[in-house]
């Protein structure tokens, strides 16, 4: 074991183990007033081991890298690399306990990639570096599903619900609906519309349904209108609608509606005649009946 005298005490000249002479007599700004003491010297660097995903492992959208860390006296910050370079750091890291940085939002990131190579290197409190081995993933999804069916990337498929005729001076109600690659609805990051017809959206019911008020000076006839659905991918839809004018009657139908209204007026009038009428005899063969009992 070999010696260093406190006059010349520093870390860089100070090996693990090494045993300290310091003078009887207090230096001013050392940390030793022993005459004798032995400094530990932290060298260890920190272990770190990966836990998900799985190395060769295909993911999408939201990955939580997850690792365990371990050190004999305690873990300053692990950061997230890649063959790119450091791409994230955490500080609240548990020392021989399970952790996790989560990145949101792969697609189209710096993250994105058919062989993305990943690691986590740790510092301890003395600046010491560990590193884990270097896992290897796969987060470029396909167009088409490892299956052939639907694409894993959000939206998958979008639908339009509305009438097809759409009038002039009143409102109708559209609805886009989103599906994930589990054919489950859910709420894109942007919806936007492409169309050229005269009006205003009343109000929007919510993320993907609205209320539009079709202007009276809007053109006749059809229009074509375009659905955008952006988040991990950019999908688009067409449609195409009427816009027509109101029914208005004309003479002819005032006419035959005026003529309809009097056929059945006259045929109440006849339904309730015979229903009085049978009534009114009805009353009197009762009363007959009485007369006869009375005698």
């Amino acid at each position: 074991m070999p010696f260093v005298h406190a006059d010349s005490l520093s870390v860089n000249s100070v090996a693990y183990g090494d045993l300290v002479m310091t003078p009887s007599e207090p230096i001013e700004g050392a940390y030793f007033s022993l005459e004798n003491a032995t400094v530990y010297v932290d060298s260890i660097p920190p272990t770190v081991s990966l836990i998900s995903p799985a190395s060769g492992s295909q993911v999408y959208g939201t990955i939580e890298f997850t690792f365990l860390p371990t050190d004999n006296i305690g873990i300053s910050n692990c950061s997230l690399y890649t063959q790119s370079g450091l791409y994230l750091t955490g500080t609240a890291i548990l020392n021989g306990a399970s952790n996790s940085i989560t990145v949101n939002g792969i697609y189209g990131g710096p993250l994105y990639s058919s062989n993305l190579q990943w690691f986590i290197s740790c510092i301890d409190t003395y600046g010491n570096q560990g590193n884990s081995t270097v896992f290897n993933l796969d987060t470029q999804e396909d167009e088409v599903g490892p299956s052939g069916g639907t694409s894993k990337l959000e939206p998958a498929t979008i639908a339009i619900l509305y009438p097809r005729e759409w009038v002039r001076g009143t409102a109708v109600n559209v609805s886009v609906q989103v599906f994930n690659y589990q054919n489950k609805t859910y709420t894109p990051r942007n919806i936007s519309v492409d169309f050229n017809i005269n009006g205003v959206i009343l109000n929007y019911q919510n993320s993907s349904d609205f209320i539009f008020y079709v202007s009276k000076s809007t053109r006749l006839g059809n229009h074509d209108l375009s659905f955008t659905v952006k988040d991990e991918r950019t999908i688009q839809k067409n449609i195409q609608i009427a816009v027509v004018e109101g029914k208005v009657l004309s003479t002819k139908d005032m006419k035959t509606t005026s003529s309809l209204f009097w056929i059945i007026s006259a045929s109440v009038v006849i339904v309730i005649s015979a229903i009085t009428a049978v009534l009114y005899f009805g009353l009197r063969r009762q009363s007959h009946r009485a007369g006869l009992f009375n005698k």
